[in-house]
């Protein structure tokens, strides 16, 4: 698996891999044209895993606009607008909230659920705007 240290080596593969991917990705413009990862595997020859790796290190490391589509076409774009920004935090708000919720079930300490509520707020609050 690549890590986001690997991706500061100059000519190095895991350098050539993240520059592939990227550049894959850069093409793909908004939410409609996102490109499957195992499009995108099939192109770079780099094995899906790695993909996401790469995918997770530009987003979190590097803070490239790169969105995740769960819903058809499915994959990964470049974000092109703010409205698509939006949708793809508020997505991770919401799949973070069902992961929190779901470990709440696990929480003896009670420390989960207040946190959950936040995130279901903040949420609501942020669909609500124009």
């Amino acid at each position: 698996m690549i890590t986001a240290e690997q991706l500061d080596i100059r000519d190095s593969e895991a350098r050539r891999k993240a520059i592939a991917v990227l550049t894959r990705i850069r093409r793909c413009k908004g939410r409609a044209a996102a490109v499957s990862m195992h499009a995108i595997a099939e192109e770079t020859e780099i094995a899906p895993r790695d993909i996401q790796a790469i995918v997770k290190a530009l987003v979190e490391e590097r803070h490239l606009p790169i969105g995740t589509a769960t819903s058809k076409p499915y994959g990964y774009f470049w974000i092109a607008t703010e409205a698509e920004l939006r949708a793809v935090r508020n997505q991770f708000i919401r799949r973070g909230a069902s992961t929190l919720a779901h470990a709440r079930a696990f929480d003896n300490e009670q420390l989960v659920a207040p946190i959950v509520g936040q995130l279901e707020l903040a949420l609501k609050e942020e669909e609500t705007k124009p």
